[in-house]
This record gives C-alpha cells, sequence and structure tokens, in this order.
C-alpha cells in the first residue's frame, strides 16, 4: 500500500511526510517495499512534486533500508508522542532524471 499525500501540512512536513508506504506482514522481504515507494516517487514527479519528505519510526529498519535504497537523504530526527522519528528527504529530479 501506498498513499501519496499531495500537498504538504505542517504535520506532514514534521512528522509524517508525503509518501506512507505499508507491505503485509506476510510479504515482507521480498522487495515489494523498495518498488512501491520506487513507483510512488514516479508518480510524485508526474504530479510535480520535486522533493519529498518521507518519514520513519527509528526503530523500523526494514522502512530505513527501503528509504535509503530509493535515495533517501537522513536529515534529521525528531520526537512526537514518545517516539523518535527519522525524516529524510529524496529529491526526485535527481533520482529520475
Amino acid at each position: 500500500m501506498l498513499s501519496l499525500r499531495h500537498k504538504y501540512t505542517e504535520f506532514l512536513i514534521n512528522f509524517g511526510g508525503l509518501i506512507g508506504h505499508s507491505v503485509a506482514v506476510n510479504e515482507r522481504n521480498k522487495g515489494y517495499c523498495k518498488e512501491i515507494l520506487r513507483l510512488g516517487l514516479i508518480k510524485a514527479k508526474e504530479i510535480g512534486i520535486n522533493k519529498v519528505i518521507i518519514t520513519c519510526l527509528s526503530d523500523n529498519v526494514a522502512s530505513r533500508k527501503c528509504i535509503e535504497a530509493n535515495d533517501g537523504i537522513f536529515e534529521d530526527a525528531r520526537e512526537h508522542d514518545g517516539k523518535i522519528i527519522n525524516r529524510y528527504y529524496i529529491d526526485i529530479n535527481n533520482l529520475l532524471s
């Protein structure tokens, strides 16, 4: 599953990001997350988004690897509701040129 939000809000900038993604438990570790995110980035570029902020919980190693595999650059970590959120950005123009 992929959610592509078309506009940033204050919350999305700080904690949520423009793209949310998830893979069913029984389908994990098959490369689907990496491909889902790659396709989401293509769609984002098609609708005129050039830079994507994407986040994950700091202890979610699988999401972190997926984001980094799609050229996610770690920006910072922020606390929200007692959890640490890692924030990344992806420059879609550089990625898909």
